[in-house]
């Protein structure tokens, strides 16, 4: 049932498919949503599918059985777990990770919206603390209440933004909606602005842990009203290094999903096996580091 959602990932040089699995438990039809990820190494041998990513106690009750048959108006008795699921994933690899649109539902209303959620090897999915929709219905338009990411491919890439599609429609998961009521929708943001640390008007710091560099480093960052950013190295132990101290750094203002970063006579990286990142900001949105030519 849903979507699927294939990717190729070329570190373990394999296949991966996400989806809902065909699992029934105990006594009760359909037990529950949540995604599945399986793997195969030609497209045609798949392992025994895993539990990738389900809801938890704090998304919902675990104890509320909701029952779907009548939701829906239907005489037949159907259970189909807590309150709040899983509708889907639909995951795509970038910069190294796995970074997906979680389909979330909620039962009761049939509501549906999307989280971000990511994750280093596929399997272990990180949620955001906070839980918060990454894309919403817009309350009132044709897709309020159930927006869900039905294209399962990743975004799209035109110049430095991002194309994110989606289906939705004006009814709830179990109500009745005509086809002109449906539709597919185009969120539109700046590449790599996933997830980002924000200072406001206090002075505020980002240390990154040691990490190799090469050649050039280059920042995702947006500036507000008489804001900057500043950047230093320093080594993995804390010492400064001279010529690339927040005195020499050359401030950053502006948006740009790669602000090339400099100091007073230089771009160019010092060649050492790894450093530190120190990041002063004020009025400013960071996203993302880059190193390379």
């Amino acid at each position: 049932d849903t979507s699927a959602c294939l990717v190729w990932d070329p570190d373990i040089q394999r296949y991966v498919v996400y989806g809902r699995p065909p699992v029934r438990v105990s006594v009760v039809r359909e037990a529950n949503r949540y995604v599945m990820r399986s793997e195969s190494p030609d497209l045609v041998h798949w392992d025994v599918p895993r539990t990738t990513l389900n809801t938890d106690d704090a998304d919902a009750d675990p104890w509320d059985q909701i029952d779907e048959g009548a939701l829906s108006g239907k005489s037949e008795r159907i259970v189909r777990g807590p309150n709040r699921q899983y509708y889907g994933l639909s995951a795509f690899k970038t910069a190294g990770i796995y970074i997906g649109f979680a389909r979330m539902y909620d039962v009761p209303s049939g509501a549906g919206w999307i989280e971000l959620v990511h994750s280093s090897d596929g399997i272990e999915w990180h949620r955001e603390p906070l839980r918060e929709p990454f894309i919403a219905p817009r309350p009132g338009s044709w897709e309020d209440p159930m927006l869900l990411t039905t294209v399962t491919s990743p975004p799209i890439r035109v110049d430095d933004e991002l194309l994110i599609y989606h289906g939705g429609m004006n009814a709830p998961h179990h109500g009745k909606c005509s086809l002109d009521k449906r539709g597919i929708g185009c969120r539109v943001a700046k590449v790599d602005r996933w997830v980002g640390y924000h200072s406001a008007t206090e002075e505020a710091e980002l240390l990154t842990h040691p990490v190799e560099l090469k050649s050039r480093l280059r920042i995702n960052a947006r500036t507000g009203e008489n804001g900057w950013i500043r950047v230093e190295l320093i080594t993995d132990w804390g010492e400064e290094i001279d010529g690339f101290t927040l005195s020499d750094s050359v401030p950053i203002t502006g948006d740009s999903v790669s602000h090339d970063v400099r100091w007073s006579d230089t771009n160019v990286l010092p060649a050492r096996d790894s450093l530190r990142v120190r990041v002063r900001s004020q009025n400013a949105s960071i996203w993302a580091l880059e190193t390379g030519d």
